[in-house]
């Protein structure tokens, strides 16, 4: 079953750890106030960083672009809890708009 991405809210810009599929990642987000978008880095436990520059645009499989080996093995989605189909404004993030995580488990079975 997803489960829901713990996020600060209220900040346009932190970092955070979590630990997803038993590894533990670090995520930073950052309000892009000229593109009125949330971007993304992530890093591996050590803090080396696997990518940077993700949008966080709706119903995408934010990861497919992190192809290093060391990335979480399932899958982020950018979720809209209110179904009105607009991105992350600067105070929705982990409020309207919220992270999921499916396993490796998960993308597998939808895969198939």
């Amino acid at each position: 079953m997803p489960r829901r991405v713990p996020l600060r809210t209220g900040l346009p810009a932190f970092r955070q750890r979590t630990s997803l599929d038993g590894a533990t990642f670090e995520f930073a987000f950052a309000w892009n106030e000229r593109e009125g978008a949330w971007y993304m880095a992530v890093a591996d436990a050590d803090g080396l960083p696997l990518r940077s520059g993700i949008r966080l645009a709706l119903s995408t499989p934010l990861l497919r672009s992190v192809a290093d080996a060391r990335r979480p093995a399932g899958e982020l989605y950018a979720i809209d809890l209110d179904g009105t189909g607009a991105d992350a404004g600067v105070n929705d993030l982990g409020v309207r708009v919220v992270l999921m995580y499916i396993t490796a488990a998960e993308r597998a079975a939808l895969e198939a």
